[in-house]
């Protein structure tokens, strides 16, 4: 195959960028030596002709199952069955439907599978299939392969995986593959809003590390300084190759490959995907599972990395606004905060009456509008009443949860008013990479308008509003919140990016 060099079991090497990541323990100012999951990347041009040897290093024997879907059957996955039965192996095949979802009747279709008994599973795909090995390794306590088919996500290397369970998709710890192979033969065939999706996700890290942080400071949440710096890494290397990215470049997907590794690796030794997930991954879960619910709500919705680097946006416009509103004038604002729904009733632009919270068509309550409560459980079900009824269900439970967090608001809002200074000197070391971040998420190919990912400028409000709700992780949406100048941001944020 074009691309292999004369010496094919030179790419069985680790790629040079992650062996100081993956080849020892991690000593870390956390306290831990953290070892990560993944033991063996393979990253090399037409690499799938390597199976056999790396099977053979890996001592495995069999029967292995093979998880795939059509696409990413015809893409790898024949020839990866064909070099796996050429080297004896006995390969099972488990095929799912076209555009399959990982979720829980996806994995009670694949289980029957796992009666024959087999030694690994070969994942052979990328996000949904991959999450489907993971949770499929995890149920039969057995090695994952995965065999990597497009560079549209960070999770190939994480320990845990994104599933939707009775309707809400939720994260839970899986089988982290110990083989990872991409061939980038493959990875450049992929369509390239796929590759996009990728830059996207991955360009998000700064953001959702800031969350991070904000979390560690204002609610005690522990912070690994290793994930962060593993994180922060990633995303400074693919941001480098963003334009040869966006051409389609063989090299420039292998080095966002690498990158989307590292990542997935951040989760793996954090034990969440803390590191790597935040708002804005908050914002494109929520828009999935409304996309099934009512009205103005359904859409298609687009590749998870797409509605992040939109999200990821979102996020950094917030930071903006806390940073230069500063929180004394937050909290006079607050305070002087007029009538019923008043921050909200302009558009930022155009002046459109925005009365409502939108979409729902429920008002503003005085609590929610002046930041000087939490919703009521009556306003939580009324701002989330288009959901499917499982996941309103589920999603409220999160939303509850998270309201009873301590601290509460206002011992929150004291920390945030005492530790100003010291908070914005974390934070703003771990937002300074996002310096040009709109950018070079155009040079990669991904969108930056929520039009591009065919979101309304109504519909952007809306999200913006419940998003936070999606689980009980504290981000730059709840601080907004907690400040009472979510919904006025809001407003002003999707005209901004519309």
């Amino acid at each position: 195959m074009a691309g292999i060099p004369d010496n094919p079991s030179m790419n069985l090497r680790m790629p040079n960028f992650l062996r100081p990541w993956l080849e020892q323990p991690i000593s870390c100012s956390c306290g831990a030596s953290h070892v990560p999951g993944v033991r063996r990347v393979v990253l090399a041009p037409g690499s799938i002709t390597l199976m056999a040897e790396i099977f053979e290093e890996a001592g495995d024997a069999g029967p292995l199952l093979l998880v795939a879907d059509p696409d990413t059957w015809d893409a790898a996955g024949a020839r990866v069955a064909r070099m796996l039965n050429s080297a004896g192996l006995r390969v099972f095949e488990a095929i799912t439907a076209r555009r399959p979802h990982a979720d829980d009747a996806e994995l009670e279709r694949l289980r029957p599978a796992l009666t024959r008994n087999p030694k690994r599973i070969v994942a052979v795909g990328s996000g949904t299939i991959g999450d489907l090995g993971k949770a499929l390794a995890a149920e039969a306590g057995i090695p994952l392969m995965t065999v990597g088919t497009a560079a549209s996500m960070n999770g190939y290397a994480s320990s845990i995986v994104a599933l939707t369970i009775g309707g809400l998709k939720i994260t839970r710890p899986a089988r982290c593959p110990d083989i990872l192979l991409f061939d980038t033969d493959v990875l450049a065939a992929a369509p390239p809003h796929m590759t996009a999706a990728g830059f996207g996700d991955l360009a998000s890290k700064p953001v959702s590390g800031a969350d991070w942080v904000l979390s560690h400071r204002l609610l005690g949440e522990a912070l690994c300084p290793a994930a962060l710096s593993m994180t922060d890494a990633a995303a400074s290397r693919a941001r480098a190759a963003a334009a040869d990215i966006g051409a389609g470049k063989p090299r420039a997907i292998g080095t966002l490959v690498e990158a989307l590794v590292l990542s997935g690796v951040s989760m793996t030794i954090a034990g969440a995907s803390s590191p790597a997930s935040g708002g804005e991954h908050l914002l494109s879960h929520y828009l999935d599972i409304s996309a099934v619910g009512s009205g103005a709500w359904r859409r298609e919705p687009r590749l998870h990395g797409e509605q992040v680097a939109v999200g990821t946006l979102v996020s950094l416009a917030l930071y903006r606004r806390i940073r230069e509103t500063g929180v004394a004038a937050a909290r006079e604002a607050v305070s002087k905060a007029g009538p019923v729904g008043e921050a909200v009733s302009k558009s930022g632009s155009g002046g459109e009456p925005v009365s409502k919270a939108g979409l729902g068509g429920e008002p503003v309550s005085k609590a929610s509008a002046g930041g000087e409560a939490e919703e009521t459980d009556e306003e939580l079900a009324r701002l989330h009443a288009h959901l499917p009824e499982a996941a309103r269900a589920a999603l409220l439970r999160e939303a509850v949860r998270k309201r009873s967090r301590t601290p509460a608001r206002s011992e929150r809002l004291e920390r945030l008013e005492r530790d100003w200074d010291a908070l914005w000197t974390d934070l703003d070391a771990q937002l300074a990479g996002t310096a040009g971040l709109a950018s070079d998420l155009r040079a990669a190919g991904a969108p930056t308008r929520f039009s591009e990912i065919g979101v309304s400028r109504d519909l952007a409000v809306a999200l913006i509003l419940r998003a936070r709700h999606m689980r009980d992780r504290f981000t730059v949406l709840d601080l907004a919140a907690d400040l009472g100048l979510l919904k006025r941001w809001a407003v002003e944020i999707a005209d901004e990016l519309g």
